[in-house]
């Protein structure tokens, strides 16, 4: 999506597209898992965008990133016809990520969540299984405390609209 579009253009865009279901189910699978007073602190310790520019040159389309202080923490995308994501959390956490059900498990090298951390990649109906899982839920949400310590710099990329349609019951 091109940066000068508005929050309230982006939402509609995602919500007129084939994936707002995924994004939105996704979403609300990795804040309850991860932010359970989600309602308190978005967009100051966490954000939520909505087609969020991406800076890899990749071609990959975001469609959703959560994002707490300097890096993202749960991303969703369009690849082909269908969305997938990653989430990062507390490797100590989790125990034995290759006995889940996900397509790749990877150690990423942000910053701000230290060396004990994990991805885990997959589609968006793996990662809301996964993020079902108490083990996962508190590794995500270890990473998440501990981040949420501060403003995130993404703060500007909150989207009120999808954080309304994510929070709703």
């Amino acid at each position: 999506m091109a940066p000068n579009l508005t929050k309230e253009r982006a939402y509609q865009h995602l919500a007129e597209g084939p994936y707002l279901d995924a994004v939105v189910a996704a979403n609300r699978a990795y804040l309850r898992a991860a932010v359970p007073d989600a309602p308190n602190g978005g967009g100051h310790s966490w954000v939520l965008s909505c087609l969020p520019a991406t800076r890899t040159g990749s071609g990959v389309q975001r469609l959703s990133a959560v994002s707490m202080r300097t890096m993202e923490t749960f991303v969703l995308y369009r690849s082909g016809d269908s969305v997938r994501g990653f989430v990062n959390l507390r490797r100590s956490m989790l125990g034995n990520a290759e006995a889940l059900d996900i397509d790749e498990v990877h150690e990423p090298s942000y910053r701000d969540a230290g060396p004990d951390q994990l991805q885990l990649v997959g589609s968006a109906d793996q990662l809301v299984n996964v993020l079902g899982d108490a083990h996962v839920a508190d590794a995500a949400r270890a990473l998440a405390d501990a981040l949420r310590t501060g403003r995130t710099i993404h703060w500007r990329a909150h989207n009120p609209l999808l954080v309304d349609e994510v929070l709703r019951q």
